[in-house]
């Protein structure tokens, strides 16, 4: 524990000492993401680390997503070949749920970012402020339902698969699914709706 507090410690103090000094060392940084400098003008470390920081955080849930998908790819091969043991089964599950979670949360987060980007860097100039700021929310939860619906409509279908001829399970999923297709009409003749009012 030492040990681990006192790594901790010194690599702080490096980072904080390299930042400090950071302003006057420059580098060339070429193609990497977010570089901006040439080789007769180099980037600054600072002005470069910030660039590519920013870049990494807007990247970050296109990142999760894919690897959401990845893991809901492995956690149907884990259904796949489970060969009927139930322990490989619920490892399965356990993972496309958690998979689906973490496309929702990775979504929230670029619609958020999207949404203070639009009303802070990309609203136009006397725009009116409520009515910008409800269309982009209203664009905003439209799209957060739409992942919704698609994670219900795979918990759904993975509870058919898994209902392994049990009536009542299978008859879950498929209302499920019912819900999930009824819920998606209702949710895109609502915004469509409300996008023709809005523009009269």
């Amino acid at each position: 524990m030492k040990k681990t507090l006192s790594l901790s410690a010194a690599l702080f103090s490096f980072l904080s000492a390299t930042l400090v000094f950071a302003d006057q060392v420059t580098i060339y940084c070429g193609n990497l993401p977010g570089c901006t400098g040439t080789m007769a003008n180099p980037t600054p470390v600072t002005e470069y680390l910030t660039s590519a920081l920013n870049l990494l955080i807007m990247r970050l849930p296109d990142y999760v997503e894919g690897f959401g998908v990845l893991f809901i790819m492995i956690g149907g091969a884990y259904i796949l070949l489970s060969a009927g043991n139930s322990e490989y089964v619920t490892k399965g599950k356990n993972t496309i749920t958690w998979a689906v979670i973490a496309i929702f949360i990775a979504q929230f987060a670029k619609q958020f970012v999207g949404f203070v980007q639009s009303e802070v860097l990309t609203r136009t100039s006397g725009a009116d402020l409520v009515d910008s700021i409800v269309q982009t929310l209203a664009g905003s939860i439209f799209n957060l339902l739409q992942v919704a619906l698609i994670g219900i409509a795979i918990f759904s279908g993975m509870r058919m698969v898994l209902a392994f001829g049990q009536e009542a399970e299978f008859k879950k999923g498929e209302d499920g699914l019912f819900y999930a297709a009824l819920g998606a009409i209702i949710i895109n003749l609502s915004y469509k709706i409300y996008l023709a009012v809005s523009t009269l």
